[in-house]
């Protein structure tokens, strides 16, 4: 007996085992001449941290950036709203890989069944999440996907699609 149901999947997030996954804890100091520290400021050292670790880990891709602390002067804070002006700033920060071998047999599997893969989460933070809040771990994904957490960096492409001349038209007046 086959049944048909007529539900599509397009997308889906992804747990994976956090055997799967790697974590680097990084940070940086820069000089800031007693000013207060600019939200370009933390953006360019994330975007120098998120090189370096890149570079050194081509066999992996990011799957979170999480700010763990700011510090001014050797004294930390946890958001970006506390921090005073000071002589020196450091920033700590937690890169998330998972294995691009693993991502690329878990895409293979899904592309056959047409199904696109929107986030990888590992379960060592949905362990976390679970044991704190009592939640089961589809719960805490879903959690930590539609949760703003101040001190998570969210990556944005700048690829811009080429949109044709009727496109642009049509967008335009609609």
């Amino acid at each position: 007996m086959k049944i048909k149901i007529k539900l599509f999947l397009k997308k889906t997030n992804i747990i994976i085992d956090k055997d799967y996954f790697l974590e680097i804890n990084i940070s940086t100091k820069d000089k800031i001449n007693n000013r207060l520290v600019t939200k370009e400021d933390i953006e360019y050292l994330i975007f120098d941290l998120k090189k370096l670790v890149k570079d050194n880990n081509s066999n992996f891709s990011i799957t979170k950036i999480k700010i763990k602390s700011f510090r001014v002067d050797k004294k930390s804070y946890e958001t970006f709203e506390e921090i005073p002006s000071g002589d020196t700033f450091s920033l700590e920060v937690m890169f998330e890989f998972v294995n691009n071998r693993t991502q690329i047999e878990v895409k293979n599997l899904l592309s056959k069944l047409e199904i696109d893969i929107g986030k990888y989460f590992s379960t060592k933070y949905l362990e976390l999440n679970v044991l704190n809040e009592k939640l089961d771990e589809c719960t805490a994904a879903a959690k930590s996907l539609y949760d703003y957490d101040q001190n998570e960096v969210f990556l944005i492409s700048k690829n811009k699609e080429k949109k044709s001349f009727f496109e642009k038209l049509f967008h335009f007046f609609g």
